[in-house]
């Protein structure tokens, strides 16, 4: 009886092992992982890529491929995930909108659900949505970020659509575990004083406060108020702006002011 337990043991301890091996068993370098992870996002579409290099920013390393059709895609280096991806498309087919604001929206839902590893994301999980009119071309522009006991996670995808084919242009997603407890100690009400005072002589007709998880130094998560002060116009010109704040321990961030 021993013995079958400790061969049990030894299978299991082999299969593990296996499981561990199995993205690399023809002795890959990590840039061909990744590249495999990019076919893998293609799917059916499947295209040649060129490896461009890898590269870093406040959300860590990444390789970058491009293809022969102006393509541009990043894959995580920690996870092998496709990070970011800027599919090439014509600009002057971007110019009449034919496709609904609510068709554009669930394709780019759709997308994230197939192409995603955002599986806490959600149609709710929508933040923002809008038309947006570069001159030259027009884009959908749809935020979905993660939210936990209401606050917004720094978990999150942009999607940008094609109003006249409803393709996709676009996506980045952020996928971070995290790292912080979500109790803030400085209160809303104080969060707004301390946005507020950050304009001179400014009479308030609209105000808005959120917490969120961020990296506001690039490097460490915390816990902020991000709040939006809104004041009555000077010369026509209007006051205000929003204002990044620590959770925890009041300090200023990030102030910017409306232009």
């Amino acid at each position: 009886m021993k013995r079958i337990l400790i061969l049990t043991l030894i299978v299991a301890v082999i299969i593990s092992a296996a499981a561990v091996m199995a993205n690399n068993s023809f002795n890959y370098s990590e840039d061909e992982i990744a590249e495999n992870s990019l076919h893998a996002f293609f799917g059916e579409k499947d295209q040649a890529v060129k490896y461009v290099g890898t590269g870093k920013n406040h959300y860590g390393e990444y390789y970058q491929f491009s293809t022969e059709c102006g393509g541009n895609y990043y894959v995580d280096a920690g996870t092998y995930t496709v990070s970011r991806a800027e599919f090439p498309f014509e600009w002057s087919e971007t110019n009449t909108v034919k496709i609904s604001l609510e068709d554009a929206e669930q394709n780019a839902y759709n997308f994230i659900k197939e192409k995603s590893s955002l599986s806490g994301i959600d149609k709710s999980d929508l933040i923002d949505s809008s038309l947006l009119n570069h001159g030259s071309y027009k884009e959908y522009k749809f935020v979905f970020r993660d939210v936990k006991d209401g606050v917004l996670l720094f978990n999150s995808a942009i999607v940008s659509v094609n109003p006249y084919s409803g393709d996709i242009i676009s996506y980045v997603s952020v996928d971070k575990n995290l790292e912080i407890s979500l109790a803030p100690e400085i209160s809303e009400e104080k969060a707004i004083e301390i946005a507020t005072n950050q304009f001179d002589n400014i009479r308030i007709v609209k105000k808005d406060a959120k917490i969120i998880v961020d990296y506001p130094d690039g490097t460490e998560q915390k816990l902020l108020w991000l709040v939006v002060i809104e004041g009555e116009p000077d010369n026509y010109i209007l006051r205000g702006g929003s204002v990044i704040i620590d959770a925890l321990s009041g300090e200023v961030y990030l102030k910017s002011s409306f232009k």
